[in-house]
């Protein structure tokens, strides 16, 4: 309140109100608006300033710290074994060999439980899976191709590579713990199931309806072998084996997929997500910053629903007594073709029990 304001006010108080207060007390109180719009208008600036140069120094922060988090993630040299030693040509298509380790306490060596090959194609912004199964046998090094990892990373992209024919241009393994993790930074999976669904062995239930997936649980899902559903009053077991637990594992990665094209800049969620993911990756060492960068900036937007899955074909044998799975050679040509988009081809459909069915979940 100014002097001249506050005078005329008590002037009123004492005195009643004398000829020309009013005058006074309207000169004064616009006077004062005055002042105070400009302070407010300065303050108001003063935090604007404040909170963009905040804004800026978060974003900063993070790019720093996604930096850091991604210079962290332990690397592997594999570069032998890569397509091109690992150099990338920006405007050519991108194969990334992405492996779900297994590796525990107590277990025998190191074995790869999931395989899929992801494409990225920067013209058309294409993206597809290959799925591989982790029981294919491979006749070089005459074992499953889970099992070449027991070997080295180097050795299961020359039996990738070898046995399909499929140029691999990096290599990322996820432990699975960080599966788990990363699930559980997103907020969860949601997963619509038409029946009741349990896998006693790896844990894993669910009732009818969308289900929201933590970490745990999600992790039981798409590792499920003994997959059961409920029907006509009794449970009955997947008949598809490995090609229904494939066909779940891609539903759910379209749909972990959209969880993370959903973060948007969410500190929180983005540094739970990074921490999940740099604890518990490791990357050849010719997968640069700049690279997942690029790949970052490819996928962004794409629509999970439009990613095509495809399948390695395999017909039922026995080898030393063991049951495994031998490549399809004459069906593997249109499989491949398809997934490298040299063929003007959709993806086969596959029997996919507890795949997504209701909408809007």
């Amino acid at each position: 309140m100014t002097d001249e304001l506050r005078n005329a006010l008590e002037a009123i108080a004492d005195r009643g109100t004398p000829a020309g207060a009013s005058a006074t007390v309207d000169r004064a109180a616009k006077t004062a608006a005055r002042r105070h719009r400009h302070r407010h208008r300065h303050r108001i600036a003063r935090a604007g300033v404040l909170l963009a140069a905040a804004a800026f120094l978060a974003v900063a922060g993070t790019a720093v710290y996604v930096k850091q988090r991604i210079d962290s993630i332990p690397r592997v040299d594999v570069s032998g074994s890569l397509h091109l030693g690992g150099s990338d040509v920006p405007s050519e298509p991108m194969n990334v060999l992405v492996i779900g380790s297994d590796a525990r306490p107590g277990l025998d060596g190191e074995r790869a439980d999931t395989l899929v090959v992801i494409r990225v194609e920067p013209a058309t912004r294409r993206v597809s899976m290959l799925s591989i199964p982790r029981d294919l046998w491979v006749d070089d090094a005459k074992t499953r191709i889970n099992s070449t990892l027991a070997d080295g990373p180097a050795a299961l992209i020359d039996a990738v590579t070898t046995t399909l024919g499929v140029p691999v241009h990096h290599y990322v393994e996820v432990r699975f713990d960080g599966f788990r993790r990363l699930v559980d930074a997103v907020g969860g999976v949601d997963i619509p199931f038409p029946t009741r669904a349990r896998d006693i062995v790896s844990g894993f239930h669910a009732a009818p309806g969308c289900a929201h997936l933590d970490g745990d649980m999600a992790l039981a899902f798409v590792r499920s072998r003994h997959y059961e559903t409920f029907a006509g009053g009794r449970w009955m077991v997947d008949p598809t084996s490995d090609f229904g637990r494939i066909a779940r594992q891609q539903e759910f990665l379209r749909r972990l997929a959209l969880e993370l094209s959903d973060m948007g800049v969410n500190p929180v969620r983005l540094n739970s997500a990074l921490d999940a993911a740099a604890d518990n990756l490791t990357l050849d060492r010719t997968f640069s910053t700049k690279d997942l960068r690029r790949l970052a900036g490819l996928l962004k937007g794409t629509d999970p629903a439009a990613i095509q899955g495809w399948t390695v074909p395999t017909t039922n044998a026995e080898i030393g007594g063991a049951a495994v799975l031998r490549l399809e050679a004459a069906a593997l040509p249109s499989v491949i073709d398809g997934f490298l988009g040299q063929a003007p081809t959709t993806a086969p459909a596959l029997p996919a029990p507890g795949a997504p069915q209701a909408p809007g979940c």
